[in-house]
């Protein structure tokens, strides 16, 4: 029962930050990037999720393949993005990080030790 609600409440969790966010700078343009790179993050594990079910809508149970019908891959989806969301939430988080302190790095030219000039 906990996995069918995680997923929408990480959903609408990460919605009313992007709100909160744009309200606080009062334009979308200057809003913070870590609520919608998670907002898109758990809607791109949702439309993973879909798809995959989509592609192949049996599963096993107890050796005969049982077929889930349309309406149901909805809530299906809601479950397997709610575990994949799991592991992408926090590895597009990383590679944000790093890609972040990787610029910064850059930015300030530490190269090595300081030169003096002549």
């Amino acid at each position: 029962m906990v996995l069918i609600l995680l997923f929408p409440m990480a959903v609408l969790g990460a919605a009313v930050l992007l709100l909160l966010s744009r309200h606080r700078t009062g334009t979308w343009k200057a809003a913070r990037g870590g609520p919608l790179l998670l907002l898109l993050t758990l809607l791109a594990s949702y439309a993973l999720a879909f798809a995959a079910l989509n592609a192949d809508p049996y599963y096993e149970d107890n050796g005969a393949a049982e077929f889930i019908e349309f309406r149901y891959r909805w809530t299906w989806a809601a479950v397997i993005g709610g575990l994949v969301s799991m592991f992408s939430v926090p590895g597009v988080f990383a590679l944000r990080a790093l890609w972040l302190w990787w610029r910064c790095r850059n930015a300030r030219g530490t190269d090595g030790p300081p030169r003096e000039r002549a």
